[in-house]
């Protein structure tokens, strides 16, 4: 046995910080493997550590020593500090981490320890970057997002078509005006619903006119277009 384990295994625990122990347990046990929880007491900084679980995070164990963040807490404990606040640092082998910590007071609200916790992040970091990445893919300027109809079948798409364009008039079919029923056969024509055979007797019978009528009105329309 090393003088440092044998200094833990000597040394007196403050009866107050044993009480979390179960809550290093605890918390850990909740998040997981890549979830580190460390209990520092403060009257033994070189060898302040005296409950860790998951210590392979930033591989620490018992009997090592306070980090310079946590003097640093100590320090500001002083001047009111309970929660340092949600923070990221790096390893040494370079892992990401969330970390916080608190300040822990006896009863007599003696300063005495110190509870820390430190999440791995490094794939959730890795994820969340190659999501960035992705949806930096397209750039506003140029690119447009555009809705798209999964139908099971040509007739479900063109039905959701005539659909949407007419119900965009939010009037009642005969409601609609001459101008208002160019302006949605114009729509449809653009989106290339005229191409599908028959489609010209379902969109007759959405607009309440026909077949005949919806030729002439399809004719008038780019007419107009050409003219433009």
């Amino acid at each position: 046995m090393d003088e440092k384990n044998l200094n833990i295994k000597n040394r007196k625990i403050n009866p107050f910080l044993k009480h979390f122990f179960p809550v290093v347990d605890f918390i850990a046990d909740l998040f997981g493997s890549n979830c580190e929880v460390v209990l520092h007491d403060i009257l033994d900084l070189e060898n302040s550590i005296i409950k860790i679980r998951n210590g392979h995070v930033t591989g620490r164990k018992v009997g090592d020593s306070m980090t310079d963040v946590g003097l640093e807490m100590i320090k500001e404990a002083d001047n009111g500090l309970t929660i340092l606040g949600n923070y990221n640092p790096r390893t040494i082998t370079g892992k990401l981490l969330k970390s916080n910590a608190i300040n822990i007071r006896d009863s007599n609200n003696k300063h005495i320890g110190v509870l820390c916790i430190n999440l791995d992040i490094s794939k959730l970091a890795q994820i969340s970057q190659t999501i960035q990445d992705f949806y930096k893919t397209y750039d506003k300027k140029e690119s447009k997002v555009k809705e798209e109809y999964f139908g099971t079948d040509i007739w479900s798409i063109i039905h959701e078509i005539i659909e949407k364009v007419v119900n965009k008039k939010g009037k009642e079919i005969h409601n609609l005006t001459k101008e208002d029923r160019l302006e949605i056969i114009n729509e449809l024509d653009k989106k290339g619903i005229f191409l599908i055979k028959g489609a010209m007797l379902q969109v007759s019978k959405a607009l309440g006119i026909s077949t005949p009528s919806l030729y002439k009105y399809l004719e008038e329309t780019r007419f107009v277009s050409n003219e433009k």
